[in-house]
């Protein structure tokens, strides 16, 4: 076999490795096929306390800032500041 086809299939496989390894970094290629919920509509809350007043079993501990996403079938409170999930409700 001539070299010039060695170097050629080896530089084939080597693109081939780069351009995996870039979408799998990227995020573009996560190998998972399930879908994330998308939330149908989000919300930021401005007066926590008012809220607090209203409903405290869901918003007590809220902050402004933080964000009520709600799903098909529940209620999220999340903080971005803290990316973490404070309180999830499900709908009746």
């Amino acid at each position: 076999m001539p070299t010039w086809r060695i170097y050629s299939f080896a530089l084939v496989v080597i693109g081939m490795i780069v351009s995996f390894g870039y979408l799998r970094l990227s995020g573009a290629f996560s190998g998972s096929t399930e879908a994330k919920p998308v939330p149908i509509e989000q919300t930021v809350i401005t007066d926590a306390a008012m809220l607090a007043k209203i409903n405290p079993a869901f918003y007590q501990g809220a902050k402004n800032g933080d964000v009520v996403l709600r799903f098909e079938n529940r209620l999220e409170l999340f903080r971005p500041s803290e990316e973490r999930l404070i309180r999830t409700v499900p709908l009746n």
